[in-house]
């Protein structure tokens, strides 16, 4: 009833309502056509079985590890250890590997997370001599802990997890896990009664938490007494569950015999299956919201062909290196045989703006050339703080530049979010929980980001490139198509852009540096500001966050200076 109620319109497309009950809701998340969906996107906050995906991937490891133990003891039973430990060492490269080529695939999957359980079966096999002293367990278990902590308190989402930052944590529950029963001094803080209560029911309490967590911000908001209160809630169903449910199980003192027990089990798990597979085969049962409400939810998916694969570059495909190299990127405008007239090339804010320079193209009976790569600025040899951008935008804008100035292209727009790089940070919560009485970041991190985009203008001055500067559209901060649903099924006000001081203080810096640097080297600027702002208010962008959505506000023509 909840889900119904309350979902979003598109669930069910992501199929993880059917992918979960048969074991592959972390294939799902991972998957292109899940695209819009993880812990890395702001549409998770409003995914109710995003968790989920971890339960897949303990399903999996516990499908195969049997399979594997029954191998290693008829072909190689002394070998048990080393097999595991060369195992776990492969896992591990490889989720170093695969996070800084698609963090999604090494947040996901079992083969990139399977070092973590396998560490785990280490600790269980104890391989390590029993007789240690009492200060060495005690300092081995102190600096478990303290890992752990690094990990919580310094942890931050630049960083590439999981790889091998992955390791700080894992190891330190290993190490206190290993050593926690010989210590002291920390076993008595491990054996504190709250902590003992909370272990006990995290697994009831995991299992509950984000679905509630999901289905009351869509009701209620956030606030720190909704906190207060939703933590209680949580604390108490958690506890009804793991003593009703959890616990007579485990200790085998259910009146329930182990037949009904797996025939009731495999009886769910079929009706989950089916009830599954009707919400996607369904759309996600779209009928149950008015047709304005889908209508705005269609917004979401109005990306154009400027913003996936094959045209964009992301974790799911797109233009390779030499396919940019030999000019084998998406036409924008009028559709010709002739060399390209010009080149659209930044970032996915650049995907959003090329369908209009494309209509402007058309009317022009041009064509040209778009090359957009996710989270990577027109900004060469600039280094960037996220995720291991620099190295992958490098390549991507050595190649552009490479083909702008082989080819003698006379045109280039270089578009961006402006803003995340001059400041170098997002607006703070973007998503459900964004709050326009927080400030936006403003601090100037602009030095790194006029260098490199000098060095560029310059270049291309030098070529005979006439560059267009494109500056930002506003941002949103809510993620608008489920705002505005939510407004048009409550009947509240669907005015969500941030206030005009807001939006006016997180652009000044971007504008003005973008201003002078066009002044500097004979650059061109088109402002999309005026098609959305007027008498100092700015219309909702239907889209993701500060992307254009096609079916948004109609293009206009924006004023260059």
């Amino acid at each position: 009833m909840c889900g119904r109620c309350l979902a979003a319109a598109d669930a069910g497309r992501d199929g993880v309502f059917r992918a979960q009950p048969e074991g592959g809701g972390n294939v799902r998340f991972e998957l292109p056509v899940q695209k819009e969906t993880g812990y890395f996107d702001i549409a998770a906050q409003t995914k109710p079985l995003l968790h989920t995906w971890s339960l897949a991937v303990e399903e999996q490891f516990y499908i195969l590890f049997p399979l594997l133990l029954i191998a290693i003891h008829r072909f190689a039973p002394r070998r048990l250890t080393a097999v595991l430990v060369i195992l776990f060492v492969a896992s591990l490269v490889a989720s170093a590997w695969m996070v800084e080529r698609s963090q999604s695939a090494a947040f996901y999957l079992l083969p990139f997370r399977a070092w973590e359980l396998l560490l785990g079966s280490l600790v269980a096999l104890n391989p390590l001599p029993q007789r240690i002293a009492d200060l060495p367990k005690e300092a081995l278990v102190a600096l478990g802990l303290a890992l752990i902590a690094v990990a919580v308190f310094g942890f931050d989402d630049r960083m590439a997890f999981p790889g091998i930052a992955a390791l700080l944590p894992c190891l330190g529950a290993a190490l206190a896990i290993q050593f926690g029963n010989g210590s002291r001094v920390t076993a008595k803080l491990l054996r504190f009664p709250p902590l003992v209560s909370v272990g006990l029911i995290s697994y009831s309490l995991y299992l509950w938490h984000w679905p509630l967590i999901v289905f009351t911000r869509m009701l209620s908001g956030y606030s720190l007494g909704l906190v207060t209160t939703l933590l209680v809630v949580l604390g108490s169903i958690a506890t009804l569950s793991w003593a009703f449910i959890e616990r007579p199980f485990r200790g085998n003192r259910s009146h329930i015999g182990r037949k009904s027990v797996f025939g009731g089990a495999i009886v769910v798990a079929v009706g989950a299956v089916i009830l599954g597979n009707t919400v996607v085969h369904m759309k996600g049962i779209p009928g149950r919201l008015p047709d304005s409400v889908q209508k705005i939810y269609a917004a979401t998916y109005d990306a154009g062909p400027y913003g996936v694969s094959p045209c964009f570059i992301d974790d799911n495909g797109g233009p390779s290196i030499s396919d940019i190299r030999a000019g084998k990127l998406c036409n924008v405008g009028a559709q010709s045989s002739q060399d390209p007239a010009f080149v659209v090339w930044g970032d996915s804010h650049s995907g959003a703006m090329a369908p209009a320079i494309g209509v402007a193209a058309r009317a022009a009976g041009v064509s040209g050339l778009f090359a957009g790569h996710a989270s990577c600025p027109p900004l060469p040899g600039v280094p960037l703080s996220a995720r291991g951008d620099t190295e992958r935008c490098g390549a991507f804008n050595d190649a552009v530049k490479d083909l702008i100035l082989s080819r003698h292209i006379p045109l280039v727009f270089l578009a961006a979010y402006w803003p995340k790089y001059i400041h170098d940070a997002e607006l703070p919560n973007e998503g459900v929980y964004f709050d326009p009485s927080v400030p936006p970041p403003v601090a100037d991190k602009s030095a790194p980001i006029k260098a490199a985009l000098s060095r560029l203008l310059d270049d291309l001055k030098k070529a005979g490139t006439r560059v267009i500067l494109v500056h930002d559209v506003p941002e949103m901060g809510h993620y608008i198509p489920e705002a505005a649903a939510k407004a048009a099924m409550e009947g509240t006000s669907t005015d969500l852009a941030p206030p005009w001081d807001y939006l006016n203080k997180r652009q000044a810096l971007s504008r003005e540096v973008l201003t002078q640097l066009a002044q500097t080297y004979n650059a061109e600027i088109v402002d999309p500001l005026p098609a959305f702002c007027a008498n100092q208010h700015c219309d909702a962008l239907l889209g993701m966050m500060a992307h254009l959505s096609v079916s948004g506000p109609p293009f206009r023509t924006w004023p260059t200076s």
